[in-house]
């Protein structure tokens, strides 16, 4: 595990301690490689995304097979990296073999995969959202999609401050993720996104509207997408408290011409840590379960 020391890192660490079939045999803070790394078979790095970029390759070249917490190898479009993260993609041989790793839409690709990006917290939870309608060609082609959200302050990482109030940041296409959703939505140009980062430590509660092209039963939708997947939790009433689990909770309902999602998970478990832990265990064979 690299960046051990993160907010994500102690989480993989904390989830890993518990699998007696695992063994966590090399922790570091930062991007060093140190020497021979001995019976390495996968390296987590919960890193920033410009310094995920210099030690993958490292890790890749050795066989060692990398789940990547960080931006730096979600998006296809290279010229996203100096818009969005304000750097040139050094490595853009490696976003061709590189998996998104959301199990719900790629697991598959992910049993076979060498690197995998473990996809942004928002993306998780806008995407889950979305599946359902994208997937059944639901969404209005002429409409651009709102989404408002809210996480903990863990999102922003150790370094940022903790805010006193629930504080607005880079609203409309500001923000990070949207790259990422866009591509794995194929709604290039139409997302806008407003986050708020709260007072309090974990979670995410995202609302979306979006325009729908013909009317549908949207519950029965949602529970008939999504009924073979372990995490995630149709709900025809209030979401419950995701914190400290795996799950993802959908509350879906219509408006008028509007479809309304309302989302919620850990942005440290489904959101982060725990959705890579999902992702190494269908790299490895294991039950997709055994994450918390």
């Amino acid at each position: 595990i690299w960046g051990i020391s993160g907010f994500l890192g102690v989480e993989l660490a904390k989830l890993f301690s518990k699998r007696p079939e695992t063994e966590i045999v090399y922790t570091v803070t930062s991007k060093e490689v140190v020497g021979a790394i001995e019976n390495v078979e996968i390296g987590f790095l919960a890193l920033k995304a410009e310094q995920s970029i210099e030690i993958a390759p490292e890790l890749l070249k050795r066989g060692i097979k990398v789940i990547d917490l960080s931006g730096a190898f979600r998006i296809k479009d290279t010229s996203n990296f100096a818009k969005y993260y304000q750097f040139n993609h050094t490595h853009p041989d490696l976003l061709d073999i590189s998996v998104y790793g959301l199990p719900e839409k790629n697991r598959e690709k992910i049993r076979n995969a060498q690197l995998i990006a473990n996809p942004g917290c928002y993306a998780t939870a806008i995407n889950l959202g979305l599946l359902p309608l994208s997937n059944s060609g639901l969404i209005s082609s002429s409409t651009k999609i709102l989404a408002k959200a809210i996480s903990g302050y863990t999102g922003a990482g150790k370094g940022a401050k903790v805010p006193k109030t629930i504080t607005p940041y880079k609203g409309g296409r500001q923000h990070q993720h949207i790259p990422e959703i866009e591509q794995e939505l194929g709604i290039r140009g139409r997302l806008l996104f407003f986050p708020q980062v709260a007072p309090w430590p974990r979670g995410i509660e995202v609302v979306i509207y979006v325009k729908i092209s013909i009317a549908t039963d949207i519950l029965n939708l949602y529970k008939q997408f999504y009924k073979q997947e372990l995490f995630i939790r149709v709900k025809s009433e209030k979401v419950d408290d995701v914190i400290g689990t795996n799950f993802c909770e959908i509350y879906p309902t219509i408006v008028g011409p509007f479809a309304v999602i309302r989302v919620a998970i850990d942005n440290l478990g489904k959101g982060g840590a725990g959705q890579a832990v999902q992702n190494f265990n269908i790299l490895c064979g294991f039950s997709e379960e055994l994450v918390y």
